[in-house]
């Protein structure tokens, strides 16, 4: 089952695994925010604890370079589009 979030943003996952994502996501976003970047055991520690730093370091490098915009002849959008603003 395909679930569509805001601007045409498709996951082929089922709800509960889009939200997991989605809250996943958006713990490393204020993890970043207050432990900082490059502060992957930090972040594991206290907002991602079922993730392991090498995971979120890999998670931060994907989301870095989306954000930079390296990424533009994609066909699909990302749960990188994703930020923290207007929530």
């Amino acid at each position: 089952m395909n679930f569509v979030y805001h601007d045409n943003i498709t996951f082929n996952m089922n709800f509960n695994e889009f939200m997991l994502e989605l809250f996943y996501h958006r713990l490393f976003l204020i993890g970043l925010k207050i432990c900082g970047n490059g502060d992957w055991k930090g972040i594991s520690r206290q907002f991602l604890p079922s993730k392991s730093p090498t995971q979120i370091s890999s998670h931060a490098q994907k989301y870095h370079l989306h954000q930079k915009g390296e990424k533009k002849n994609k066909k699909r959008k990302s749960i990188h589009e994703i930020t923290l603003e207007g929530v």
